[in-house]
Order: structure tokens, then C-alpha cells, then sequence
């Protein structure tokens, strides 16, 4: 180790501070693209997937309010008016269950999300019969069917959209956990990267100082003894690196005396 040239060492000093660096860098962007996987999972599909159920559900409940609207309508008019408000908030539910199946990729989702629509379904053909009866009139049958197998078939279907949402808020709770875990795991590699590159230029610092030192100080000696007048002194064990090629030049310089 002795003969290796101290530029050779402190180039390769360079070199391992070089490589570290590039290593943590590659670890950090890899890492760094987990974490914002988790990051795009929970904000383009968790987040929207939760506000979208929220949604339907304060949707359907404003398609039962209006139900109960058209029951207590007097006249053909305000019935009327009150089946435009029902078509609008049935368009817009049937847009928001397209939209929330469409960001649906969980098999237990879609299991939840088939269910509800069947039971929307059943919800709907028990609607049609209470605003039939509402324009015959037949506004005590229409209010019993209300209070009775509609809501039934209301609180069903919502008790499954409620399901959807607290399964929504697990899934997008396990990607968050993910993405700490990421970070916290990418944070003590790196550091024990950090911490391993300083040890490596520290060892590789001493051993520079160290050999410089000790050939320096033989080299000082001798000069001592010669600028006392001693012509015999010769530096042997001589290194190869820059230190060895001075003392080389030293011992050719005393013989030429």
C-alpha cells in the first residue's frame, strides 16, 4: 500500500466520494418514485373514489326528498316541476356510478359496487311506482310505499355505500402507510450509505496522512543529518509514490557531494 502514488489515492478518494454520491442519488429517485406512486394512487384514485360515493349517497337522498315532494304536490304542474328536478339528480347519480366504477380496480369494490347497483335498481322500479301513484292521486298508497319498501330498499343500498367509502378510506390509509414505510426505509439506507461513505474517505484520509508523515519525517531527518555534515547518510526502503522519488533525488543528491 506503501507504493501507491498519494495523487492514485486521492483520485480514488474522489472516485469513491463520486460513486457514493451516485448511488444515493439512484436510490433516492427510485425510492422517491414509489413514494409518489402511493401519492398518485391515493390522488387520482382513492381520494376522487371517496368523494364520488360520498356523493351518490347525498344525491340519492335528495332523489328520496323530492319522492316525497311529488306526494305532496297538489297539482299536475308542481308535479311536473318536481319530476324535472328528479331527472336531473338520477342523470347525474347514473354519471358519479359510471364515474365511481371506472376508478374501481379492488375486487372487493367491485363486489360492493355491483351489489349497490342492483340495489339502486330495485330502489328505482319501487320509485316509479310511488310517482305513479302520485300522479293517480293515490297519495296514501304512495306515502305507505315511501315509509315502507322504499325506504327499506334506500337504507339498503346506502348501508353498501357506506361499506364502499369505509373500504375506500382502508385501501387509501394502506397506500399512505406504504409510502411512509418507503420514506422512512429510503431514509435510514441513505444514511447508512452517508455514514459509510465518511467512514471510507476518513480511513482513506488517515492512511494519506499517515504515510505522508512517516516518509516525510525520515526525509526530514536525514536532510537534519546532513546539514550537520553527515555525507554518509542513504534513505533505503525506498516507496514508489511521490514522497519516494523525492528521497531518490535526496541519495543521488548526497552521493554527487
Amino acid at each position: 500500500m506503501k507504493n501507491l502514488k498519494l495523487s492514485l489515492l486521492i483520485s480514488l478518494s474522489y472516485a469513491f466520494v463520486g460513486l457514493g454520491l451516485l448511488v444515493i442519488a439512484y436510490f433516492a429517485f427510485t425510492r422517491m418514485s414509489y413514494i409518489n406512486d402511493q401519492s398518485t394512487v391515493i390522488s387520482q384514485q382513492w381520494l376522487p373514489s371517496v368523494a364520488t360515493v360520498e356523493h351518490i349517497n347525498t344525491l340519492t337522498a335528495d332523489i328520496r326528498a323530492q319522492e316525497a315532494m311529488h306526494i305532496l304536490s297538489t297539482n299536475s304542474a308542481d308535479q311536473r316541476e318536481v319530476e324535472k328536478k328528479l331527472d336531473v339528480l338520477m342523470q347525474e347519480t347514473r354519471e358519479n356510478i359510471e364515474r365511481s366504477r371506472a376508478l374501481i380496480e379492488s375486487e372487493n369494490l367491485k363486489r360492493l359496487s355491483d351489489e349497490f347497483l342492483r340495489k339502486y335498481e330495485d330502489y328505482l322500479s319501487i320509485n316509479e311506482r310511488i310517482i305513479e301513484l302520485s300522479r293517480q292521486n293515490r297519495n296514501e298508497e304512495a306515502r305507505a310505499l315511501l315509509i315502507g319498501d322504499s325506504l327499506k330498499a334506500y337504507s339498503e343500498y346506502s348501508n353498501v355505500l357506506l361499506e364502499m367509502a369505509a373500504l375506500i378510506s382502508e385501501k387509501a390509509n394502506e397506500a399512505s402507510d406504504y409510502g411512509d414505510t418507503v420514506y422512512s426505509d429510503s431514509l435510514t439506507t441513505l444514511s447508512a450509505i452517508t455514514i459509510a461513505i465518511i467512514i471510507l474517505l476518513v480511513v482513506i484520509g488517515v492512511y494519506i496522512t499517515r504515510t505522508m508523515s512517516r516518509q516525510i519525517a525520515v526525509l526530514q531527518d536525514a536532510m537534519s543529518q546532513l546539514s550537520q555534515g553527515d555525507l554518509t547518510i542513504e534513505l533505503k526502503d525506498l516507496s514508489d509514490n511521490e514522497i519516494g522519488t523525492l528521497s531518490r533525488h535526496f541519495n543521488t543528491t548526497v552521493k554527487a557531494f
